[in-house]
């Protein structure tokens, strides 16, 4: 048994708890990696809020992307060994797919799935890990867990590879829009808008070859659209918000007649979509991404070099990075809009 500090979530709209766990040897398929860095997603705001439901786990562990080395492998486990720098992510690849351990706080028993990552040791199931070559950043390989496969995945995999003749909208310019923002801008669109309420985000975007800028707060945001677009639409838009509001605001925004929008925001439980049936008949397409279409295991390494080499973008996604012990203080930052993702520091980490 090793001890390791952890983030526990003991009730849903509570701040979390720093608490030391003791974690086990690993089972057959799991893999336990020392965190170096993770990132918190606004889902993991949803669940300790209680936006997700009814919580049937508390208490547990949250988080879903990081980056970190592999110290100890379960038998069974192919894919990594003792020694290699991987990221984890939520989204599954190749592997054993296994539950996740059985840990307790010597008084209560604790929950954790497959993955999680607020943590200083995080077991996790193999097919929720992949290998990255060890001069890459840790800092910056955490987001790969998340936020840049699924904004990316949605501009790389669910848009025409060719967009020379399109005209292309993101909205939300948070880590999952930003990803997505320059995505886009690498298969060089006809056009790029980018489109948020928060005017600093929009400030900082102005260096990814985006053309037009839109606060979604200004009382004349559809007029402006319009005129931007000739009073056509645009032909595809990406919503990254989290909000019904954004994804209505998106898919409003597109053309009739082959005009598509794309989200993969996660609303609160039971918020519902109210889409006009004309515009269906019109020819406006709308759905869902599940994590950008992305297949780390084949997408990764590609991923690594696209983002990896450009250090505006990197620059923008990991400019805010807390010692895990300021987790709460990060949280209530990122809740407030003054951070677009953090990254938490464990420990000495490089």
């Amino acid at each position: 048994m090793r001890r390791f500090k952890a983030a526990v979530l003991y009730k849903s709209g509570s701040p979390l708890e720093l608490v030391d766990l003791e974690m086990p040897l690993p089972s057959e398929g799991q893999v336990l990696v020392r965190i170096a860095y993770a990132g918190i997603c606004k889902s993991q705001l949803m669940e300790i809020d209680g936006l997700r439901g009814v919580d049937q786990y508390l208490p547990h562990l949250l988080g879903h992307e990081a980056a970190g080395v592999v110290e100890e492998i379960g038998s069974g486990v192919a894919k990594v060994e003792p020694g290699d720098h991987v990221v984890i992510s939520w989204i599954r690849g190749t592997g054993l797919s296994v539950p996740g351990p059985k840990l307790s706080d010597f008084t209560t028993q604790i929950n954790a799935g497959q993955v999680t990552t607020f943590s200083e040791l995080a077991m996790v199931s193999e097919n929720c890990t992949f290998p990255i070559p060890r001069n890459f950043p840790l800092k910056t390989a955490a987001l790969f867990g998340c936020a840049i496969p699924t904004g990316a995945g949605m501009a790389l995999k669910e848009l025409p590879e060719d967009l020379s003749n399109s005209n292309v909208a993101v909205f939300g310019l948070g880590g999952i829009g930003l990803s997505a923002l320059y995505a886009v801008s690498s298969k060089k669109p006809k056009s790029l808008t980018a489109i948020d309420f928060d005017p600093r985000k929009l400030e900082a975007v102005k260096a990814l070859g985006v053309d037009q800028l839109i606060n979604s707060g200004d009382e004349n945001f559809l007029q402006l659209i319009n005129s931007i677009t000739d009073q056509i639409g645009f032909d595809y838009a990406i919503d990254a918000t989290g909000s019904t509001l954004g994804i209505l605001q998106a898919f409003q925004s597109v053309k009739k007649f082959g005009g598509h929008c794309i989200f993969a925001s996660h609303p609160g439980f039971g918020e519902k979509l109210a889409l006009d049936p004309f515009d269906l008949i019109s020819g406006k397409n709308i759905r869902g991404s599940w994590g950008g279409g992305i297949k780390l295991d084949e997408n990764l390494s590609d991923l690594l070099d696209l983002y990896g080499n450009n250090e505006t973008i990197m620059n923008l996604l990991s400019s805010d990075v807390f010692q895990f012990e300021e987790i709460n203080h990060a949280i209530s930052e990122f809740r407030k809009g003054n951070t677009i993702r953090p990254i938490l520091k464990m420990g000495a980490s490089k």
